[in-house]
């Protein structure tokens, strides 16, 4: 009578093993819709025989290279009737030199034109957590403005600024063209396909990517609030999952996003709003941070001098870069900011391990259906006043005029600092506590390292820190003379257990490395810690279960009991 009970629930168990186990992938045949276009690199040549914003440190160190290439075809305008339009944009490739140590997702972030030229401000916060992950990055020239940016003014005379890709180098770039931002995001959508499924020239060189999130920061993620709410991303479907960073008054929260979508408000962009108001949609409001921090200003600023002025970076390595752009006010600031001056110092709050967070999160969600955490709003005043930069007005403060609520930092809980995101225009300030308060607050170094490794603990726990970063955060406290000269004895370990399950305490799949000695985290255990790298295909899963399941009913047989007889 038990007989047939055993097999039911063996075949229970398969099916839910299948359910678990097997990877959660986008709908190939959804992708497969969506046109490939021609893909030509990797490109070469040109006057200045370099691409235009050409990572300008060595990506070898961290087994990765870049390549630029063109890709053409025909996209569809959205927002008008316009009938379809041929174009010819760029894309700029990061990847693994070792495709077998390729995570299998890519990050395809739509490039920010503000400044009238193509810049990947995502990826100056991400390229740690991503090489370090095995993640493709990709950059889209999706925008009219940076193939020609502001044609000249004098009629009949077409010279494009000198800072877009044609105004830098027309030899090299002098092919492309663009119709016009209506197709920007049909655009957007066939570069993703070229990564996902591509043609005859492979884009990605080898890699197989299994998932795709969309990225966009500032009018770039204006853009992709566009992309996911006109019909562009419900048409193409090429997107696994999307981070919106700060799309100062462009969101529409009626609009319900179709993948899982986070959201991150620095205190410029922040507003009186639910933080999960829809199943696929979590908001993090970034306490003390500003649109743009220290940290990107940094190397923006080295960027610049190198691709456009020709000048060698100021520091020559990227892991001492790291080391010197990291500085959350734990070190000695150049001359504090203030409203009349606001850089070089801007604001120091480490917005990237916000960023690397939502990264991980993202990949949680999109492959296991873990959803993102969600954290409180900021405490905002009343009444609220819209005006996105300027003042701090709209805030809750606390008693060292630090950002009450929202996504919650160590360094604004243990603060050494005040930061206030929306003034000195994008870049916000940083204004250092006085020796005495410092001495008040944490008198003694010991004192002020207990407390940053308790709350960094919590931030592991919560999600809000990654495990990797946390160790990067933790060894600068430990490395400054906050209260007192650093102790000789070593800096306590993180060992809390991560909200993410492919992040786990010590081995997070992200990594500036140890920011003193530039030592990433061992390769091998960061791919244990990924998560897809280490996924066996679905095929290889379901032979296992089979396997599985006919060793159960052979043991069934062996001990006397026939599977198909009819229960009596």
């Amino acid at each position: 009578m038990a007989d047939r009970a055993h097999v039911r629930t063996l075949v229970l168990i398969g099916m839910i093993l299948s359910a678990v186990l097997l990877p959660r992938q986008a709908s190939a045949s959804n992708r497969a819709s969506e046109p490939t276009p021609t893909v030509q690199g990797p490109v070469t040549g040109g006057t200045h025989g370099r691409a235009f914003n050409e990572w300008p440190w060595s990506l070898k160190d961290y087994g990765y290279e870049q390549a630029e290439y063109f890709i053409s075809g025909t996209a569809r305008a959205y927002g008008t009737s316009a009938p379809p339009a041929s174009y010819k944009v760029r894309i700029q490739v990061m990847r693994p030199v070792n495709p077998r140590k390729a995570s299998g997702t890519a990050v395809v972030e739509w490039s920010n034109v503000t400044a009238q030229y193509e810049i990947p401000l995502g990826w100056v916060w991400a390229h740690p957590y991503a090489m370090s992950s095995g993640d493709v990055y990709v950059t889209v020239g999706a925008q009219e403005t940076g193939v020609c940016g502001n044609k000249s003014p004098v009629p009949g005379v077409q010279a494009c600024s000198p800072t877009s890709l044609q105004g830098f180098d027309a030899a090299r770039y002098g092919s492309l063209h663009h119709p016009g931002d209506d197709y920007s995001f049909d655009i957007y959508s066939q570069a993703v396909q070229a990564i996902a499924h591509p043609g005859r020239t492979n884009p990605v060189a080898g890699i197989a990517v299994r998932h795709v999130i969309g990225y966009g920061q500032s009018q770039s993620a204006q853009r992709l609030d566009g992309y996911l709410c006109n019909g562009a991303d419900a048409a193409a479907r090429v997107l696994d999952s999307v981070i919106i960073d700060a799309d100062v008054g462009a969101a529409d929260l009626s609009c319900r996003p179709r993948v899982p979508t986070i959201k991150l408000w620095s205190e410029e962009t922040a507003r009186p709003a639910p933080t999960t108001s829809a199943p696929n949609l979590r908001i993090w409001m970034l306490a003390g941070s500003s649109h743009e921090d220290s940290w990107q200003s940094k190397y923006e600023e080295a960027w610049t001098n190198t691709n456009q002025l020709g000048l060698a970076p100021s520091i020559p390595g990227n892991r001492e870069m790291q080391a010197d752009a990291g500085n959350y006010g734990q070190e000695a600031l150049p001359a504090a900011a203030t409203s009349v001056t606001c850089l070089p110092t801007g604001d120091s709050y480490p917005h990237r391990y916000a960023n690397d967070a939502a990264l991980q999160a993202a990949k949680d969600w999109m492959m296991r259906g873990k959803s993102a955490p969600a954290f409180p709003s900021i405490s905002f005043a009343s009444p609220f006043v819209s005006a996105p930069f300027g003042s701090s007005s709209n805030f809750q403060h606390d008693q060292f005029l630090n950002t009450l609520g929202g996504l919650r930092s160590p360094v604004l809980d243990v603060p050494v600092a005040t930061y206030i995101g929306p003034t000195c225009a994008l870049f916000g300030e940083t204004v250092p506590f006085s020796p005495v308060q410092l001495s008040q607050l944490y008198p003694t170094h010991q004192a002020y390292v207990d407390k940053m490794h308790a709350s960094i603990e919590a931030a592991v726990r919560k999600g809000s820190l990654l495990p990797v970063d946390a160790t990067d955060l933790m060894h600068r406290a430990c490395a400054s003379s906050i209260g007192g000269a650093p102790a000789v004895a070593g800096c306590p370990s993180i060992t809390a257990t991560s909200f993410y399950a492919a992040s786990r305490a010590g081995t997070a799949a992200t990594g500036s490395g140890h920011p003193t000695t530039g030592r990433p985290a061992s390769r091998g255990t960061l791919l244990a810690a990924t998560g897809p790298s280490r996924q066996l295909p679905a095929a290889t899963l379901v032979v296992l279960l089979g396997a599985v399941l006919v060793r159960a009913l052979r043991q069934l047989s062996s001990a006397g009991i026939d599977p198909g007889r009819p229960a009596p």
